[in-house]
């Protein structure tokens, strides 16, 4: 499947933690584009629901990346969540894993925390 740089959420963002979400996504896209990895992860396993301004903001990441050739997984997303796409008529612009896959380079792709109110930058070893 490739190695992918991650992101996670836990529920809703804020206004503000949409805005870093984008900035960061953005950024990774453009890593992303440049060939040094497969796909955008969001790692989506800490949140039942998400509301529909989080949600949108994944729809456009996820058509931002399709414009450069990238591909966005959501990891272990719950069925609501993957209800909800379904009814915005997004579902297909995700790839789905439903459970949490090693990286066959042995590389650690940095995966971007977004929960109360704080972005942070950590290695992961799994995504």
């Amino acid at each position: 499947m490739g190695s992918g740089i991650g992101m996670a959420v836990e529920g809703d963002l804020t206004r503000t933690q949409r805005r870093a979400f984008r900035e960061r996504a953005d950024a990774y896209l453009r890593h992303l584009a440049r060939g040094h990895e497969s796909h955008l992860v969001i790692d989506c396993s800490l949140a039942e629901q998400l509301d529909n301004p989080t949600l949108g903001l994944f729809v456009r990441t996820a058509r931002r990346a399709r414009r450069r050739c990238i591909r966005v997984r959501l990891l272990m997303p719950s069925e609501r969540v993957r209800r909800d796409l379904t009814l915005l008529g997004a579902a297909n612009d995700f790839d789905y894993a439903f459970m949490r896959l090693a990286s066959p380079t042995g590389h650690e792709p940095q995966r971007a925390g977004f929960t109360n109110g704080t972005t942070t930058t950590t290695p992961q070893g799994v995504l």
